[in-house]
């Protein structure tokens, strides 16, 4: 899911007008920031899928601008 809306992101990004994501923002602010705090710790230990992961939300979260820790 992660990949397909950044994916979506990039596409909204190239269109001739303006988008305003702002529902979007507000929909996904929780779980992305909830989802990146647990695993933060993983990730940093060195497990691969939880970095690969806190990596691809960490993305999604700055393709919606939101700000995160």
């Amino acid at each position: 899911m992660v990949q397909k809306l950044t994916m979506l992101l990039k596409f909204a990004s190239t269109l001739p007008f303006p988008m305003v994501l702002w529902e979007v923002q507000n929909i996904s602010y929780r779980p992305i920031i909830t989802t990146m705090d647990e695993l933060r710790e993983e990730a940093q230990s060195g497990n691969e899928p939880a970095k690969a992961l806190f990596d691809a939300l960490a993305q999604l979260r700055e393709s919606l601008r939101i700000n995160g820790q």
